[in-house]
């Protein structure tokens, strides 16, 4: 009776996966027509643009990402502005590998079956034009890459845990270049990046507690990782210090990228309880006009406050910070919680936050993905989420039901979805502790990836089995 039940939803969930699939891709392409040679406003996008130009950086958006526009800037006397679909197919194709490589680790890790990763293109399509996932692919911004490889990494680290056969030696050298690569791109990403990479090392140190597995080739991957982290943090850390800097420059510390996060949108009524050193320089209506507008915490306030205490700025942040963690630390505590939450479980917080704006960025994304289309685009978001969390359910039902039926499974199932769990909570965190107290589906995007990845393997087991 339960195989019969089993077989049936099998059926079921695969010709809904397949026609929400096809849907999906359709009005994917048509977005992509409407907005192939459209640059999205955000408002990183124009500083990536002008430092393209200068290859200089303000600190915050790394040269990396600027270098690689430029790369392509180069053929606009050929291409005139229709340059930036160049750009957007790099990071399509980027992508869509990226996402393929991570569905045949899956398989492989879950299933032990090596399967080609042409056939996992397909899974990789539908994952990339899922609407938040596609929209980042085309726009100016360094997520689509990032996201990429960290995608990768979590694929290589994935077969390193899993392999049997000796030190993937060369497996830790291209985790190395894609945590560099992240290093010059986005420090968020390569924080997360490095949590993704620390934790790994963390599991090897555990297994070297037991004495079955003290062996040269786990010594070595321990060394490897231990040599990632440190090699990569220090070539980073020196090379981005070495870019020539521009604009109004802030120099960047942990403490300026802290304080946006704790302050926010609490800078105006706790104005009565900071230090008079600091209420003496910084005007109440300048703290009342942040709370109202969000983007002064990134784009004015860090300026304003270097400017305000030359000698002294860092310790003005940290004082900031701290007193804005003291006298909210309820608030902050509750909104990292639901955060965390609504990040983790990606397909029903957009359902949220589609249907109910709520405290979310939400809005101001959507708002760049419809400039040139918005009936389109509206139409494209709601079936394409909608459609997204479908096939969750189903991908989650199809896992709960092969790990109670499937005794021979039940062991790799859940340490499968302890990994993907373990690296969406290493790669979210850094992205969002680092941002403002809003939920941003940009952050969420590999959330999305991987719940998307872990649906699609279990169909593809399933179509395998047929």
């Amino acid at each position: 009776m339960t195989n019969k039940v089993l077989k049936w939803f099998r059926i079921s969930g695969i010709a809904i996966c397949v026609g929400v699939a096809l849907v999906q891709f359709v009005y994917a392409v048509l977005w992509a027509i409407n907005n192939g040679n459209n640059i999205q406003d955000f408002y990183d996008t124009s500083i990536y643009i002008a430092s393209a130009k200068t290859f200089a950086s303000d600190g915050w958006r790394l040269i990396g990402y600027s270098i690689y526009v430029r790369l392509f800037m180069i053929l606009e006397f050929i291409f005139g502005k229709n340059y930036v679909l160049l750009i957007y197919i790099s990071q399509l194709i980027i992508s869509m590998f990226s996402y393929a490589y991570g569905c045949k680790t899956l398989v492989k890790i879950m299933f032990e079956k090596n399967i080609n990763l042409k056939w996992m293109l397909i899974p990789a399509v539908y994952i990339l034009t899922i609407p938040v996932v596609w929209q980042m692919q085309f726009a100016i911004l360094p997520d689509a890459i990032c996201v990429a490889s960290i995608v990768w990494m979590f694929s290589l680290l994935g077969e390193c845990l899993w392999n049997s056969k000796g030190f993937m030696c060369k497996k830790i050298i291209v985790v190395g270049a894609l945590l560099l690569l992240t290093g010059f791109m986005h420090r968020h990403y390569f924080y997360a990046g490095i949590a993704l990479v620390a934790v790994i090392l963390v599991i090897f140190i555990l297994r070297m507690c037991k004495k079955k597995n003290r062996n040269k080739k786990a010594v070595r991957t321990m060394l490897a990782l231990i040599i990632c982290i440190l090699f990569t943090s220090v070539i980073s850390n020196v090379g981005n210090s070495m870019i020539p800097k521009a604009g109004e420059y802030v120099e960047y510390s942990l403490s300026v990228d802290l304080w946006k996060r704790f302050l926010y949108p609490n800078l105006y009524e706790n104005y009565p309880y900071y230090a008079d050193g600091i209420t003496s320089v910084l005007p109440e209506n300048v703290a009342k006009e942040c709370d109202e507008h969000y983007e002064y915490y990134m784009n004015d306030m860090g300026p304003m406050i270097a400017d305000m205490f030359p000698e002294k700025a860092e310790s003005v942040y940290w004082e900031l910070t701290k007193s804005g963690f003291v006298l909210n630390k309820g608030a902050i505590i509750k909104r990292t919680v639901k955060e965390s939450i609504a990040y983790a479980f990606m397909p029903l917080a957009m359902e949220k936050y589609m249907y109910s704006n709520g405290i979310s960025l939400y809005g101001y994304n959507l708002t760049r993905m419809y400039e040139k289309c918005p009936k389109l685009t509206s139409d494209y978001m709601h079936i394409g989420m909608n459609g997204f969390l479908g096939i969750s359910v189903i991908g989650v039902l199809m896992y709960i039901l092969e790990t109670i039926v499937n005794k021979e499974q039940r062991r790799k199932n859940i340490l499968c979805l302890l990994y993907c769990a373990m690296s969406v909570i290493c790669v979210t965190a850094p992205l969002m502790f680092f941002s403002f107290a809003k939920f941003d589906y940009r952050i969420g995007i590999y959330s999305t990836v991987v719940w998307g990845m872990m649906s699609a393997v279990y169909i593809i087991k399933n179509v395998l089995k047929q």
